[in-house]
């Protein structure tokens, strides 16, 4: 196969065939599974820099990597985790994992698999986490009903010092276990959606902390997922029920109760139990859905229309849409995942490391995103530096915009006085 198409990743309980399964949604065929991880854990499927997939073990404290382009599971390299993985996600840079495991918050470095940090903020379990799409922050929540937007930076430079991590933001408006996030593209700059079995769905400004949309069903919701410009928003319920909800225009009051008319008129029907997981195609015309009938369905957005069911044998654990790359069926060609043994709990040899962790701002490729080295200095050993290419010229350059802004605004406030005013 030449030609790149969309294709869907999928996952379920059982582990029966295969771990992980790939499917080209435009007919429904299945085109190659990945084996020997067992049971694939809901919330742990990532695809790391379009080359390897990594999954947690459904029973058994393991992480279990591919190449994308390879069958069986990488065997050479042991990913032990402290207990059982409730939920991970994987920087887009493929440097970092984090993993919510039990009501802690574990970060390993991939390339070295050093544990550099335990975060232990929430009081039960964390049960989704995911990081922004430039790396520089990762959300989580947990049962107890907290969302947690992170800064990598502090965690990782103050990581010898957990107990004063503060967090970006805390977020504790849900009543109940928060059961699933999703994080718009630009950063800390996205929209950040939450859902609970408090039956909300909660939409944020991350860069404030603002809590910009309540949204309340009658149903308890279990998944959701929006669209890449953060105008549709797709609810996974407990019944089985999707519900596609426009965020334009907005509604005038921050909370907002979905009735029985804009459930019935914005609703997909077809599974027969709870919805375990959503997505939407990158041409934004399809959506995947999981659920625990067994059943994964592809549907067409615009219609609310089913195209196909396609049959599993178990409850549906991760269902994710990508881009196929022609490294996937090539198998001659060989991928080494550059990592070691994952450590299971924090060395203190690695005291005197520093970890600087440079974000870059601009669009041109970082040529250096990690750098580790050892410092013998004892002083600095604590040190961490997030760094941003021509600060000081971009500053001024900000500051002299917003005088010349300021111009401008005064100049048609002047005009409109006189002119439209009098």
């Amino acid at each position: 196969m030449t030609d790149a198409i969309e294709i869907a990743l999928i996952s379920d309980d059982s582990g029966q065939l295969n771990s992980i399964s790939v499917w080209d949604v435009r007919n429904g065929t299945q085109l190659m599974q990945y084996r020997g991880g067992g049971a694939s854990h809901k919330s742990t499927l990532n695809v790391i820099n379009g080359k390897f997939l990594v999954t947690a073990n459904n029973l058994k404290p393991l992480l279990n990597f591919w190449a994308l382009n390879n069958s069986d599971a990488i065997q050479n390299i042991k990913f032990v985790m402290p207990a059982r993985v409730n939920c991970l996600s994987v920087s887009n840079d493929g440097l970092y994992l984090v993993a919510g495991i039990k009501e802690n918050i574990y970060i390993w470095q991939i390339s070295t698999g050093k544990m550099l940090t335990m975060l232990t903020k929430h009081y039960q379990n964390v049960n989704c986490i995911k990081f922004t799409d430039d790396g520089s922050h990762f959300v989580s929540g947990g049962e107890d009903g907290q969302v947690i937007v992170w800064n990598l930076s502090a965690v990782i430079g103050d990581r010898f010092n957990t107990d004063n991590i503060e967090a970006l933001h805390v977020f504790s408006d849900h009543a109940l276990p928060v059961t699933d996030l999703w994080i718009g593209i630009g950063g800390l700059s996205g929209l950040l959606a939450t859902s609970s079995k408090d039956r909300t769905c909660k939409i944020y400004d991350m860069a404030s902390g603002t809590l910009l949309l309540s949204l309340v069903f009658q149903e308890i919701i279990t998944c959701l997922t929006l669209d890449r410009i953060e105008t549709s928003l797709f609810i996974g319920t407990s019944q089985g029920n999707i519900y596609h909800h426009r965020l334009q225009p907005p509604p005038r009051t921050r909370e907002y109760h979905i009735t029985n008319d804009d459930e019935i008129n914005n609703k997909f029907k077809g599974h027969t139990k709870a919805i375990t997981c959503l997505a939407i195609s990158l041409d934004e015309q399809t959506l995947l859905s999981g659920s625990e009938d067994f059943n994964v369905i592809i549907w067409n957005i615009q219609s609310r229309s089913l195209l196909k069911i396609l049959p599993f044998k178990g409850v549906i654990t991760n269902a994710i849409f990508m881009s196929s790359s022609k490294v996937m069926f090539n198998h001659e060609e060989k991928l080494e995942l550059v990592s070691r043994n994952f450590q299971r709990m924090i060395s203190n040899a690695d005291n005197k490391e520093i970890v600087e962790v440079v974000h870059e701002m601009n669009n041109e490729e970082p040529e250096n995103i990690l750098q580790c080295y050892t410092n013998n200095n004892s002083n600095n050993s604590h040190k961490y530096s997030r760094t941003t290419r021509n600060d000081t010229s971009e500053t001024n350059n900000s500051k002299a915009e917003l005088e010349r802004l300021k111009k401008v605004n005064k100049e048609l406030f002047d005009f409109c006085a006189k002119n439209v005013m009098t």
